[in-house]
């Protein structure tokens, strides 16, 4: 079966479904891991292609839900016997060098009844997590809805005001609480401009690189402002 395709991305499944899925994906979502590692035996098996050097792929919990993104930054296939120190430790797993990786990844791949030599072809993928924009642009979207219908609220209680009197103080409450909601609305809809833009720029590959002087925008400031199109110092 091939890997599964969601949100138009193929699909990331870390480890065994259940606590060792939930453990993995906690890591990756708090940055500590940022490579995983496959048999290019399972690729043939399932007739899919080794992933590519900015290719997005969905990370999937162990229902199936699209729980993050994250992008290819580079692709390797070596001997079993050739995973370097330093994949072992971008792994995040608690391996701390080749050999660690060897001993853990020959007791996991065993046990799921492959034969792992020292010559077996071994895919060694390293990623970086997107931010959730996709996340925050559902909740932008919530937001809307949920002051889109205040505002229409509103607009009823203040005809029906006008109607009884005029002069009755409850209308001008009325009218400053819709002023309110419109200056909100009005601020929902640029975020989610703003994230649709940021989504775009992922797309095309120019996401985390400052419109201005094109240096990379730092993660620290993309991790508190994901729609950044500056640098610090450009911004």
């Amino acid at each position: 079966m091939a890997f599964p395709v969601v949100d138009g991305l193929r699909s990331l499944e870390l480890g065994h479904p259940g606590e060792q899925r939930r453990r993995l994906l906690g890591l990756v979502l708090e940055g500590r891991k940022r490579a995983t590692a496959g048999l290019v035996a399972e690729y043939a098996r399932e007739g899919e292609p080794v992933e590519h050097v900015g290719e997005r792929l969905a990370l999937l919990d162990s229902d199936g839900h699209h729980v993050g993104t994250v992008r290819v930054e580079r692709v390797d296939v070596v001997r079993f016997d050739e995973v370097p120190d330093d994949f072992a430790l971008a792994e995040g797993e608690g391996d701390r060098s080749g050999d660690d990786f060897r001993a853990s990844h020959r007791a996991f791949w065993e046990g799921d009844g492959e034969v792992v030599a020292d010559d077996t072809g071994v895919v060694l993928v390293r990623f970086a997590l997107e931010p959730d924009l996709v996340g925050e642009r559902r909740r932008v979207l919530e937001r809307l809805a949920q002051l889109r219908g205040q505002h229409a609220e509103f607009v009823d209680a203040s005809r029906d005001t006008n109607a009884d009197d005029e002069h009755d103080p409850e209308g001008a409450t009325i009218a400053f609480e819709r002023s309110q909601v419109e200056t909100l609305v009005r601020q929902a809809e640029r975020r989610l401009a703003e994230v649709d833009e940021a989504l775009a720029r992922l797309e095309d590959g120019s996401y985390g690189t400052c419109a201005v002087c094109g240096r990379p925008i730092a993660p620290e400031r993309l991790a508190a402002r994901p729609a950044a199109t500056r640098c610090v110092a450009c911004a």
